[in-house]
């Protein structure tokens, strides 16, 4: 007969170890769709930092901000221009030049530590400063149709290419809008033009510096042809000393400018009476006591 002991001395070293395996600390700080590592906001416009914390336990998160000072969370400077809230979202409420450098979050669980730096650039608005000679390239589209806007830049290191839109949003090839897109060679791609009249200005960077493309750019309201109703003329009987309407139906999203040719040759525009010709603005026209002789 052959017995099986299992030593209590084993059954406990494999709890301890099972043990300690659970009570194991870990952080990390996860990068989603909504995080951005790759900043550039406009000047005098505010920052968040976002940085997504997942650990064992409660983190410590601190941030080393570019001037090599470290803040903790929660915090908030004395004049309240940078704050940083307990789940480690970093905000600067206005930007300046000296904000741009290399952010990095910092969390910590006991011994384990992750990182993530974030790289903030600081761009001046779209439309250049009074007095400032900087040359503007006109371009004009129709209201809801694409315009695309190259951007090409050379340098070396290669140049980062970001586009200012009016309303002050930035968008590049990493961080594209619902509206707007920039493709890798940094042309920008308005899918359907709406609201967008105004200065955008393409800005190339690299470590060597940095330069600027402006481009007005004017919606206009789309135009189409007016169509008149009815392929064939109207043949109507007119009644001698009987008030007479003649309308003029159309087709067009705006109201075109009308004008009747009366039978002399006379041409008649919105508003104006002649004789017995009266011209209404919503385009009819009404002939009074008609005779013989206002027959064509």
């Amino acid at each position: 007969m052959v017995k099986l002991i299992l030593s209590t001395d084993f059954s406990e070293t494999v709890e301890t170890e099972l043990v300690r395996r659970q009570r194991r600390t870990w952080v990390m700080i996860e990068s989603i769709n909504t995080t951005s590592t790759v900043l550039s906001v406009i000047l005098g416009n505010p920052s968040q930092l976002y940085c997504n914390v997942h650990s064992s336990g409660q983190p410590v998160i601190h941030w080393m901000l570019p001037n090599g000072s470290r803040v903790e969370a929660p915090y908030s400077s004395p004049d309240n221009r940078v704050s940083l809230s307990s789940d480690g979202q970093l905000v600067i409420k206005a930007v300046s030049h000296a904000d741009t450098g290399i952010y990095y979050c910092i969390a910590k669980v006991h011994e384990d530590l992750a990182v993530m730096p974030f790289h903030l650039t600081v761009h001046e608005s779209s439309s250049p400063p009074p007095g400032e000679d900087t040359s503007i390239t006109p371009i004009e589209g129709f209201a809801g149709n694409p315009i695309s806007l190259p951007c090409t830049a050379s340098g070396s290191p290669d140049a980062e290419i970001n586009w200012i839109l009016p309303n002050s949003n930035i968008v590049s090839f990493k961080a594209n809008s619902s509206r707007a897109l920039v493709y890798s060679n940094g042309t920008l791609h308005i899918p359907q033009t709406q609201t967008d009249s105004g200065q955008l200005a393409c800005i190339a960077r690299n470590e060597g510096g940095e330069v600027k493309l402006v481009v007005n750019l004017d919606v206009k309201e789309a135009v189409e042809n007016p169509q008149i109703r009815g392929s064939k003329p109207d043949s109507l009987s007119l009644t001698v000393g009987n008030t007479m309407i003649l309308n003029c139906s159309f087709e067009g999203s705006k109201l075109p400018q009308l004008t009747w040719i009366l039978p002399n040759g006379t041409p008649l525009h919105s508003g104006v009476r002649f004789l017995k010709f009266f011209h209404k603005p919503d385009g009819s026209l009404i002939i009074s006591n008609p005779s013989m002789n206002n027959r064509s």
